[in-house]
């Protein structure tokens, strides 16, 4: 009999065993553009983000859920200040944990977790802080490298900002801990895109501030997941992370070449993945007798124990869900 508490197959598969059927996930973006950054500015918005989630969860019926930061990209003070450069840096400042950025957060997964129950369990998304820079400078000042010179160039002014937003995701962590009943974090972290970045750079500038952010989330949650960002095709070097502890790992296998065997092999534990997240790929255009191929083989090269069948990153947002429910299926 398969089980019907998903929240126990979960919790067996994160303890890197195996279940009776093999768990999928998968998500995707409920705002796009401004709105990821400027949403909560926006009672509309979050409205319509909770909304989409809540249909979400009632037609696709999720094996767990991983509630969408939509809205809430980047720290309000980076927003506020119009953080694009080096010499607006100094501008950050923290923020309190009565700021509407992390009450906004709080009530919306929140009224997320009471919708959802007990059953299936839940994750929130929040992105290292280096990610937090990164995507305000993208969407605020348009020059997706301008981070990556900035983190090579200026390594010790970019930790200092750091170190105050990694203070306030730890805020936000213990608020929503505190206040909600989400299973875990989906902490989001990327290789910084330079080719002067090695791995003794990383070990020195970046490690630091995110694993004690890690670190603290793991205090507050047995069940944490990482996510090694390859969305739009970025690049990173796996072994960068083996320090990182999470109960279960999700990487770019189709952009970093590592396969969720090799991976598993890697982290010592439970990974979730194997498909192509990019439109026009198998998992949203190939034929279904091609996935159930894919599927049957990904499970053979992987075994079952510790496996989540998921994506890259997040998929399309208008996907086809009966898609999902036939790889679920497969699965079982």
């Amino acid at each position: 009999m398969l089980y019907e508490n998903k929240k126990e197959l979960l919790q067996l598969v994160l303890n890197n065993k195996s279940a009776e059927r093999i768990p999928i996930g998968f998500w995707w973006h409920f705002a796009h553009g401004d709105d990821l950054i400027f949403g909560y500015k926006s009672v509309k918005t979050i409205r319509s983000i909770i909304e989409a989630h809540k249909k979400m969860y009632d037609v696709f019926s999720p094996d767990f859920m991983k509630i969408m930061s939509d809205g809430f990209f980047a720290h309000p003070s980076l927003i506020e200040n119009n953080v694009t450069s080096i010499s607006d840096i100094s501008k950050v400042k923290p923020i309190h944990k009565n700021h509407p950025w992390i009450r906004e957060q709080v009530a919306m997964v929140a009224e997320l977790s009471n919708y959802v129950g007990k059953n299936i369990m839940l994750f929130y998304n929040i992105f290292s802080p280096l990610q937090s820079i990164r995507l305000n400078v993208k969407y605020l000042g348009g020059d997706a490298e301008a981070f990556q010179d900035m983190a090579v160039k200026y390594p010790e002014k970019l930790i200092k900002i750091c170190e105050i937003i990694a203070s306030d995701y730890a805020l936000l962590a213990e608020e929503l801990k505190n206040n909600t009943s989400i299973d875990g974090i989906y902490y989001s972290v990327q290789n910084l895109q330079h080719k002067k970045v090695d791995k003794l750079f990383h070990e020195n500038y970046v490690m630091p501030i995110e694993l004690n952010l890690l670190n603290q989330l793991n205090s507050f949650w047995e069940y944490n997941l990482l996510h090694i960002c390859g969305y739009d095709h970025f690049k990173n070097k796996l072994d960068y992370y083996t320090k990182y502890k999470a109960k279960a790992y999700n990487w770019a296998v189709h952009t970093d070449k590592v396969s969720l065997k090799e991976g598993k092999r890697l982290f010592d534990s439970a990974v979730i993945g194997g498909f192509d997240n990019n439109q026009g790929t198998l998992l949203d255009s190939g034929s279904l007798d091609d996935i159930e191929m894919f599927v049957h083989q990904l499970i053979k090269e992987t075994g079952r124990e510790g496996l989540i069948l998921g994506a890259d990153c997040t998929i399309p947002s208008d996907i086809d869900i009966t898609r999902l429910k036939f790889i679920r299926s497969i699965a079982k």
